[in-house]
């Protein structure tokens, strides 16, 4: 029970992370400024949309998660130290540092947002993932005792005599 519990909450978790099942964002980027240092800092508006299944703790103690629905101001500096700086600067070691596109700073930004709310999430997810997989085991068990008692209600599909006859 432990193991299909634990395979199920994965799923879920997996399944929460995923773009368009667990969760749809957008990002207006309103400024891309290069910095001194060759750093970028991106500014702007992320508006974000949780599924409930998965996200059902955040829809009940976060009053500014409101029908599922975020959307707040963003700064992003992209360090060169970051994964995001790496992930944005295709162009490492050259004198101009790469400036990330709306698509790319959406990705990494919802992303982001998504992972810190699974994280907020993990003790529902837990729950739900073991009663579900309780469920299975017991839909499995129920099933395997039916077709046992089936069988031998029936008998024997065949006796040994027509085996040697036929």
């Amino acid at each position: 029970m432990l193991l299909a519990g634990g395979l199920v909450t994965a799923v879920l978790t997996m399944a929460a992370l995923i773009y368009g099942i667990g969760y749809s964002g957008s990002v207006n980027l309103q400024s891309t400024t290069v910095l001194a240092d060759r750093n970028v800092l991106c500014t702007g508006n992320v508006s974000m949309s949780y599924n409930p299944l998965f996200y059902f703790i955040s829809y009940c103690s976060n009053s500014s998660l409101a029908g599922g629905q975020i959307s707040q101001n963003f700064s992003l500096i992209s360090h060169s130290y970051t994964n995001l700086h790496v992930r944005f600067n295709q162009y490492y070691g050259t004198r101009y540092p790469h400036i990330p596109s709306q698509a790319e700073v959406q990705e990494v930004l919802t992303g982001m947002l998504a992972w810190s709310e699974v994280q907020k999430n993990l003790p529902y997810l837990l729950i739900f993932g073991f009663l579900v997989g309780l469920v299975i085991i017991e839909s499995v068990q129920t099933v395997q005792n039916k077709i046992i008692k089936h069988r031998k209600a029936k008998g024997p599909q065949f006796k040994v005599e027509d085996a040697w006859t036929s």
